[in-house]
């Protein structure tokens, strides 16, 4: 995997944390623009993408379905307090542990099963970084923080989802992705990477 790829993964993790901390003041139960989560459920799964990703390139044996975003969201990760405040300092260490492993010689060469397909851990690591990227525009959305995104993060997110995202994870009674929304031509990376995952920007 090339070393920018690394390096995006790290910056998007460090603006995860950074709107996690800064929405420790809005209670748990807020609503999200992952119209099904709320705050908690959002910041759970947050918390549980890179301590995943770290668990697969450790080489330890995953069932599929611990790749559910919906399992990921139910894990209780983010402790008892009803601001969250832990929210962000669990993430931080599960991100830390998640790009030391990342980092190790070789530790991205093999594969692994999720839902609907054997992938390669790098397309993994891909899939985490865009994930993460899309949640922290989430995170600042419920919380009333600027929800801009860095360029460089938006424009890598969107051209891996463009491939990554098939039609059946649109639809049924809780898919992974809305329809796409319109945006024009000229809209900014932020807006047209929330479009295309089914976000109002």
């Amino acid at each position: 995997m090339e070393t920018n790829d690394l390096l995006l993964l790290e910056k998007s993790f460090d603006l995860a944390e950074k709107r996690l901390a800064a929405a420790a003041g809005t209670p748990l139960t807020a609503p999200t623009p992952c119209t099904l989560w709320t705050l908690r459920q959002l910041a759970n799964h947050l918390v549980a993408l890179p301590a995943t990703l770290a668990r697969a390139v450790d080489g330890e044996q995953l069932e599929p379905g611990e790749f559910s975003p919906e399992k990921m969201a139910a894990d209780d990760y983010v402790g008892g307090s009803p601001h969250g405040t832990e929210a962000a300092s669990v993430f931080a260490a599960a991100a830390a542990r998640a790009l030391a492993a990342c980092r190790m010689p070789g530790a991205l060469a093999g594969s692994v099963t999720m839902p609907l397909a054997t992938v390669p851990l790098r397309a993994v690591v891909m899939a985490t970084l865009s994930d993460i990227t899309v949640h922290a525009w989430d995170v600042a959305r419920a919380t009333e923080q600027n929800p801009a995104l860095p360029d460089d993060l938006a424009e890598t997110a969107l051209t891996f989802l463009s491939t990554f995202i098939t039609p059946p994870g649109r639809v049924g009674d809780r898919p992974n992705y809305a329809p796409v929304v319109a945006v024009p031509s000229y809209a900014c990376a932020t807006d047209r990477l929330v479009a295309f995952v089914g976000r109002t920007p």
